[in-house]
């Protein structure tokens, strides 16, 4: 049966299914797509030999109208995090409103299917209602991040495996005091709005793994990873309770990645008492030719080279790719990928379009393999 004719059937499949129960809808789609012979070769395996969790940002919709989608990501994840369910604009559109359906039916599919969830993200700059700016103008910072974070992460509590608490808090380009993002949070509470964050966080659900997540380590002539580690090493120092780095990896293929540099950082935070996880590992590319076997050769290269940097200090508990499939990518965005007209696939995610595991996967595969077994 060929790609196509193969993915029309299971997209049938889907809508005959679709006034079913939504779990069993995806449980028949894993026992599609989970033959016997390749359940010993999975990331999802090779995370559990490990004692790690392996995993993507995902968006409900795909699950719930790709079964042959639903499946890999049940065959070859044992661990999930909502792409956009959690972010403000979400769960909190309106001040006296709330939205956790998306999220709840997520963690429901994650629990159906032997899968953890993390929560991303409670405080950023982006995914921000304009009522909630309005508010900040007005005084209420301090109320309305209590709020937020006690009513999302006590709605999810003791449920979640880590949370990223603050992203991308730094922007050297926006010339504040330690690097700071001049975001809506900073204008309204200085810089400890950031320590309260995290205060709130863990008090709300001591259980969770509480996050620093951001991008670019080695930006800016590495200044930025400088930045990032005095940030972090600034909140241990005043006793704020921060568990791990996250390294959003969104690696691009005509670039060598800076093995020296991003080693140095991960040495750093691992002195520093803290776990790094990976969290949004993709590559882009720059030319979008029909040539995949070029293209796959070079994404290979640079998870390789990423991946060797970062495991040669320590072995992240969770690495996630922002997506599992290239059908579903934010690099076919032209809002931040300008550079292609998108007549071609993109190739940067561990599987293509027909659900087909990339080269990028089998380099995941391989260094999740030649980890040391979990003891």
């Amino acid at each position: 049966m060929n790609h196509l004719t193969r993915r029309q059937f299971l997209k049938g499949l889907g809508l005959s299914l679709a006034a079913g129960c939504f779990p069993c809808s995806l449980t028949l789609a894993a026992t599609i797509n989970s033959a016997p012979e390749q359940a010993a070769t999975t990331l999802r395996a090779a995370a559990k030999r490990a004692g790690l969790y392996v995993g993507a940002a995902v968006q409900l919709r795909d699950l719930k109208n790709e079964p042959d989608f639903a499946g890999t990501l049940i065959r070859e994840c044992n661990l999930v995090v909502p792409e956009g369910a959690l972010k403000w604009n979400v769960v909190h559109p309106q001040y006296n409103q709330w939205n956790f359906n998306p999220a709840n039916d997520l963690l429901a599919f994650a629990k159906a299917h032997g899968l953890r969830m993390r929560g991303h993200t409670l405080v950023w700059h982006e995914a921000f209602p304009d009522w909630a700016k309005n508010l900040l103008t007005q005084g209420y910072g301090l109320s309305l991040l209590e709020e937020h974070i006690e009513k999302v992460m006590g709605t999810y509590k003791g449920k979640l495996l880590s949370w990223d608490v603050v992203n991308e808090a730094i922007n050297l380009k926006d010339g504040q005091q330690q690097g700071l993002r001049k975001s809506p949070w900073l204008k309204a509470l200085g810089p400890d709005y950031i320590a309260h964050a995290y205060r709130i966080a863990a008090r709300t659900d001591p259980t969770a793994t509480l996050v620093y997540n951001d991008y670019m380590l080695t930006g800016e002539e590495g200044q930025k990873g400088a930045a990032i580690l005095a940030l972090v090493r600034s909140l241990l120092d005043k006793g704020v309770p921060l568990h791990a780095v996250g390294l959003q990896s969104h690696l691009w293929a005509p670039k060598t990645v800076d093995v020296p540099k991003i080693s140095a950082f991960c040495r750093e935070v691992k002195a520093m008492g803290l776990d790094l996880y990976i969290t949004e590992l993709d590559v882009g590319e720059q030319d979008y030719g029909s040539d995949f076997a070029s293209r796959d050769k070079l994404v290979a290269q640079r998870v390789d080279e990423y991946l060797n940097a970062v495991f040669s200090e320590c072995t992240p508990r969770e690495i996630l790719t922002w997506g599992l499939s290239t059908r579903h990518s934010w690099m076919k965005d032209p809002r931040y990928f300008k550079t292609n007209t998108r007549a071609e696939p993109v190739r940067g995610l561990p599987f293509d379009e027909d659900m087909q595991r990339t080269p990028f996967g089998d380099t995941l595969y391989k260094a999740l393999s030649a980890l040391p077994p979990a003891s």
